[in-house]
């Protein structure tokens, strides 16, 4: 999602990305600058709560792929379906694409595709349903999407979705809100949000153009380098794990551990310094960028060769493997050397075995 934000408003480097349409495989790296922590605080004004408003809308039925998944081995290729964001509950994975919501069981291999008329830009789980944002917030109810419980009119599109507590924080094309119950606030207007992670102390909130910032529950500060106060203007990605902040950027990776700064960038071994999405959930932190993914452990980066060339948008952990959005591969499951499409369009996979380095 936050991959679709960005490269939306800067389409020179959308044009510069459409040239990755090349298979699976990598380089190497090695080490990372350090970067005093020189952050500063400026504070942006707040805004006040606009009241929820009713939006009546006809639900989009299901399209159902009815044939099975078949795996083939076959090269891992670009087949050109974008995948923005996805989300795992149970063994079913969502996804967003310009269509609509794919729904992928990894039980028994098969697709099934909610369709919308409006692009569908977020995704999350929030009070036991899934949830995605489009011009209003819809719920995924069986084979249709619904409007009942969240009707809301916000100025803008929204971008983000994320749960906070018993609250859900909804990032849009014009602020920052956040909704509890039926009351929804608004914390920042006039940003593009393109990133929501939250902390046990707060929120961080990531914008395109705008810069970072940090929500503390009474006051919203924008945080920037000193020596540079432009780098993190363009957020792409935001990851909160472990007290560390990983910050993706088009200047490339930033990680502060509640002290300092480290950067990341080609010069380290990225493939690319446009960031596209980062997991940091286990000790070993996946970084997909513009021209291809790459682990992070222990200060050393190392290539995925299996994603050499594709833009990723979204890593999740599943078992053993990694659930992986694309840009140009679809939807694909990593699990140690095997790489398979589980959605490329059709109801077919493809694998391919590729030795590791």
């Amino acid at each position: 999602m936050f991959t679709k934000i960005f490269l939306t408003l800067l389409t020179g480097v959308a044009i510069g990305i459409a040239l990755y349409l090349a298979g699976c495989s990598s380089d190497s790296s090695k080490n990372a600058s350090d970067l005093s922590n020189a952050d500063t605080a400026a504070a942006l004004s707040l805004a006040a709560a606009p009241a929820a408003a009713s939006d009546q809308s006809t639900p989009a039925r299901m399209a159902m792929v009815t044939e099975p998944i078949r795996p083939t081995k076959q090269p891992l290729i670009a087949n050109n379906i974008e995948i923005y964001d996805i989300l795992l509950k149970d063994n079913l994975v969502y996804g967003i694409l310009d269509s609509g919501v794919l729904v992928h069981n990894l039980a028994d291999g098969r697709n099934h595709l909610i369709p919308t008329t409006d692009p569908v830009n977020a995704i999350t789980e929030f009070n036991g349903r899934i949830l995605v944002g489009s011009d209003n917030i819809y719920t995924i109810k069986g084979e249709s999407l619904g409007t009942d419980e969240y009707s809301l009119d916000l100025p803008g599109t929204i971008t983000v979705l994320e749960s906070k507590d018993s609250a859900l924080l909804i990032g849009t094309s014009e602020g920052f809100y956040q909704m509890d119950g039926k009351t929804v606030r608004q914390l920042a207007s006039s940003i593009y949000v393109s990133a929501i992670v939250p902390t046990p102390t707060g929120v961080w909130v990531g914008t395109a153009g705008e810069g970072l910032y940090f929500w503390n529950g009474s006051e919203f500060q924008k945080r920037f380098l000193q020596r540079d106060s432009t780098l993190f203007d363009n957020v792409t990605a935001l990851q909160f794990s472990r007290d560390h902040l990983y910050l993706g950027t088009d200047h490339g990776l930033f990680v502060h551990d509640g002290g300092r700064w480290q950067q990341y960038t080609t010069a380290d071994g990225l493939p690319s310094d446009l960031i596209t999405a980062v997991n940091a959930n286990d000790w070993t932190v996946r970084i997909g960028t513009a021209e291809g993914a790459v682990s992070l452990y222990m200060g050393e980066l190392t290539p995925l060769v299996q994603f050499d060339g594709v833009t990723v948008n979204r890593f999740i952990r599943y078992h053993n493997g990694l659930l992986a959005a694309t840009s140009n591969c679809g939807l694909v499951l990593k699990s140690g050397a095997l790489a398979t499409v589980l959605f490329d369009g059709h109801a077919d996979s493809r694998e391919v075995v590729l030795e590791e380095d």
